[in-house]
């Protein structure tokens, strides 16, 4: 406790030091703005953290439909999905367990509760402006969950006069697809709306190469909408709101189960009163809600029949104080989380976490040196406080366009719901003496650019020690408990590139080694592949017609904690194309798998082959 109360007193020092700054400024623009690393507004190039960006304008290029798709381009992060679309999908940043990430969508935590994890299955692309990707341990803005990194999906903010699209799409496996779009905004209001619906009759969940042929369909709705507003000057009231209803067929034990299904509903609600007390003084104030309902139901078995309720509920007081000319920008904030969840039949619980946190961030020597530094205190209902740091240096050498980074920090995961409380007839119980999950990880690495920015190349290197993770151990014949048991290292590599040559041509690429090791029994951590390769070439020879072709490599894994059933290596190739008839219409179609590769994410599961789709956009 008395380091972490250290490091506050430190980085109160810093905001209050006047630093030895020159007089003028640089006033180049830098480039893209991100907001998760810090939680304020901050150039990529002036942070020290591992951060992508996946824009709007990849998001029409790319054509696919679910988040995860796109995800799957992203250096230090592997993707596993369990059948077709809408099947149950879990990600793996930098080695660390799917609960490990902390996902939000405008801001508002989604992991479940009860899971710890964020399934990505429902979440498709509608109204999504852009996603900010930050690796590395994040708990000290973020708290639990944000131990290996922090997804955030940020909805599309409605600008200039209304604008209305319709979209229809159809293909493989009977698929239809339909979407509504209505934006507009000005320098006071602003707004965007869009609904969808996806049916299709999908691919058997179980391998087909196991003789399993029962297809196992999925529908999705979604609505979203994004609202803003100033309300008086120097304050805005903004709300974002999400609602998704989905309903997958699905198959159990890696074997056919044609009554097997699972209903979810959805609602993600967040809303921000941001307000300049003064010039250099903000404050935000935040209001979350996500609520969850899912629902198994098979009339063929006994067991797979169950219902979950879960809720988050989260109020979060932020203060970014802008000193010195903005070359120094301390942020404090408190938070307060529930966390309910309801297996009918089994419990009915909750926990309550208290939070203070402080950060500090520095631009020193005409803006070439950035140093970043943060503690937190988090006070949780059952195992007590817990604190994490963490600290973040960026220099850049302007003369050469060169910039290394290094951060050091800690993390950690409070146990689920199901952890804490599960109980079942034959002796499992959950365990209320559990002690949080916990991450110290550091990352160092260079970015060179070239060329006004035209060649980008950057090289990192991460570590991680996880430890007190919790696995479920057989205390008694047939008898399950979760206990802090494990401990982890995962390191590696993270290589990427960009080449823009001429503004028609764009190619990008990037290639992540990937170590995991468990402490105790000396194997590898299961689904983590220790390569992985993305590359992705755009084509635009004319005004009108857009290519793009993506190539995704991933190497073998293993399935199971003892590494004995190995999952094979793919490669998977994709094919986006789209024509703007005119100012009001587009054509576009992709092919996905389009070599038809035969492969697995999670073993006795199936993967679609080749699937090609097709549509049209009409905007009014």
């Amino acid at each position: 406790m008395k380091k972490i109360w250290t490091l506050c007193i430190l980085i109160l020092i810093m905001g209050f030091a006047r630093p030895g700054l020159a007089e003028t400024m640089e006033e180049a623009e830098l480039g893209e703005v991100v907001v998760t690393a810090t939680k304020t507004e901050e150039q990529i190039k002036e942070l020290s953290s591992s951060v992508s960006v996946i824009t709007r304008t990849e998001i029409e290029q790319k054509k696919l439909d679910s988040v995860v798709e796109l995800l799957r381009t992203i250096p230090g992060l592997d993707v596993t999905r369990s059948g077709g679309p809408g099947k149950s999908t879990a990600i793996y940043l930098r080695g660390g367990n799917a609960g490990h990430t902390l996902v939000l969508v405008d801001g508002v935590q989604v992991n479940s509760p009860t899971l710890g994890s964020f399934d990505f299955a429902d979440l498709t692309i509608d109204n999504i402006e852009r996603i900010e990707i930050v690796r590395g341990p994040q708990s000290t803005l973020y708290g639990s969950d944000a131990m290996s990194g922090v997804i955030n999906i940020i909805t599309r903010k409605g600008v200039g006069k209304p604008k209305a699209a319709l979209t229809f799409e159809g293909g493989s496996y009977q698929t239809y697809r339909e979407v509504a779009s209505l934006t507009a905004g000005s320098e006071t209001v602003n707004f965007s709306l869009a609904a969808s619906h996806l049916e299709t009759e999908g691919i058997s969940a179980a391998a087909e190469q196991q003789g399993n042929h029962e297809d196992d369909g999925y529908t999705n709705t979604t609505i979203s909408m994004r609202l803003g507003a100033e309300v008086f000057k120097q304050a805005r009231l903004d709300t974002s709101l999400r609602y998704i209803e989905a309903e997958s067929e699905l198959d159990a034990l890696g074997m056919d189960d044609p009554n097997y299904k699972q209903d979810s509903r959805t609602l993600i609600l967040g809303t921000n009163f941001s307000h300049y007390l003064t010039g250099w003084w903000e404050q935000i104030l935040k209001l979350q809600l996500t609520k969850n309902e899912l629902e198994y139901t098979d009339p063929d078995t006994s067991w797979n029949n169950f219902k979950i309720d879960t809720a988050v509920r989260e109020a979060e007081w932020q203060h970014n104080l802008y000193l010195l000319d903005d070359t120094d920008t301390l942020t404090l904030g408190a938070e307060y989380e529930e966390q309910a969840g309801e297996n009918q039949g089994v419990f009915d619980e909750f926990v309550i976490n208290r939070a203070l946190y402080i950060q500090n961030q520095l631009k020193l020597l005409d803006k070439s040196l950035f140093i970043t530094a943060g503690a937190r205190l988090d006070d949780h209902s059952l195992f007590g406080s817990q604190d994490t740091y963490r600290v973040g240096l960026a220099y850049r050498l302007k003369s050469t366009n060169t910039s290394f980074k290094a951060n050091l920090g800690t993390g950690f995961k409070a146990p689920t719901l199901n952890d804490l409380f599960y109980r079942d007839p034959w002796g499992s119980r959950g365990n209320p003496e559990l002690e949080p999950e916990e991450n110290q990880g550091l990352d160092f690495g260079i970015e060179q650019r070239f060329w006004e920015d035209r060649i980008f190349l950057g090289a990192t290197y991460f570590y991680n020690s996880f430890d007190n993770l919790i696995e479920w151990v057989e205390y008694a014949p047939w008898s399950w408990e979760p206990q802090n048991v494990a401990d982890a290292t995962t390191a590696g590599w993270e290589l990427e590139a960009d080449i823009n040559p001429v503004d028609e041509l764009k190619l990008s690429g990037n290639y992540t080694y990937t170590d995991t090791e468990n402490k105790q029994t000396g194997k590898e951590l299961s689904r983590r592949p220790k390569h992985k390769l993305n590359l992705n070439l755009n084509y635009r020879p004319w005004e009108k017609l857009n290519l793009n072709l993506g190539i995704n490599y991933v190497g073998q894994r293993w399935n199971d904690a003892d590494n004995k059933k190995r999952v094979d290596s793919y490669t998977r190739v994709d094919l986006a194309i789209s024509y703007d008839i005119c100012d009001y219409a587009q054509l576009f179609g992709r092919v996905e798998n389009l070599l038809d590769k035969q492969y697995q994410e999670v073993l006795d599961y199936s993967a679609p082959g080749a699937s090609f789709y097709g549509g049209v956009k009409l905007t009014f």
